[in-house]
């Protein structure tokens, strides 16, 4: 096991290691997989500086209130590729758009065009390597450039985004961090209660919390299903969302597919 390897096993509290391919299931990401959120994004008030008019302009809901905007999230698996020691490279899309007219766009809706992402699949721990480093891990042609080294060095700065199997009371958090006794800056998981999702019901949900002094954000995870929900609350101005899986598509689950228009 190489040095990085090793940082990244560290910082997790209680979780067993795992082979390269178990619980490779708990997250789908065959190519073609996607998951299609709605929900309420809120935003404000706020100023900034309209360069069209050449002043600043205060932007609010009524009466002063927050801006909200109802929104639909797409997220599609485009594509995945095999790294060394059974790692994977999972290439996503995520595409937002808003149902009604945002004089000014939540945090949320805050990309022009579809953002490309990618997730490390290592071992038993799943990272969202976010849009930032898209650049460096892949060429104009869309091909990964990255080593399996270089992408775990990338991740070292992050905290897992799922360790798998996921359990009541697991925490973790990046691998140069200790994990803190007042539950911040790492992901905590409880267990939430059974739901019926996308009509079928669901014994097994996790609630996904991670707290900063910036903000805290909540998923809802269902293993084989995905992320079922996703809660962001700004720790300051209002600048906010709550998405719910409304349809969603897995290559290798029928039970699944999206309801024919």
């Amino acid at each position: 096991m190489t040095a990085v390897a090793l940082a990244l096993a560290m910082a997790v509290q209680g979780i067993p290691s795992a082979s390269p391919s178990g619980n490779a299931g708990d997250f789908p990401v065959a190519q073609g997989n996607c998951w299609v959120y709605r929900g309420v994004a809120r935003t404000g008030p706020v100023e900034y500086f309209d360069e069209t008019k050449g002043e600043r302009v205060r932007v609010a809901g009524e009466n002063g209130s927050p801006i909200s905007c109802e929104v639909e999230v797409r997220v599609e698996i485009t594509g995945t590729d095999e790294l060394a020691d059974g790692a994977r490279l999972a290439w996503a899309t995520r595409t937002t758009t808003p149902l009604d007219p945002c004089p000014y766009p939540p945090l949320v809706l805050r990309a022009d065009a579809p953002q490309d992402f990618a997730y490390l699949i290592d071992g038993n721990r799943v990272w969202d390597l976010g849009v930032g480093p898209m650049e460096r891990i892949r060429g104009k042609d869309g091909r990964l450039t990255a080593t399996l080294q270089q992408l775990r060095e990338l991740a070292t700065d992050r905290p897992p985004f799922l360790v798998l199997p996921l359990r009541d009371g697991l925490r973790y958090t990046d691998s140069r961090s200790p994990l803190r006794e007042d539950g911040y800056y790492q992901w905590v998981v409880g267990k939430a209660p059974p739901e019926v999702l996308l009509g079928k019901p669901r014994n097994e949900v996790y609630l996904l919390r991670y707290q900063s002094l910036g903000g805290t954000s909540e998923l809802w995870f269902a293993p084989g299903l995905g992320v079922v929900r996703d809660r962001y609350i700004h720790h300051g101005p209002v600048d906010e969302w709550d998405l719910r899986l409304v349809d969603c598509h897995l290559a290798d689950d029928s039970d699944h597919l999206p309801d024919s228009e």
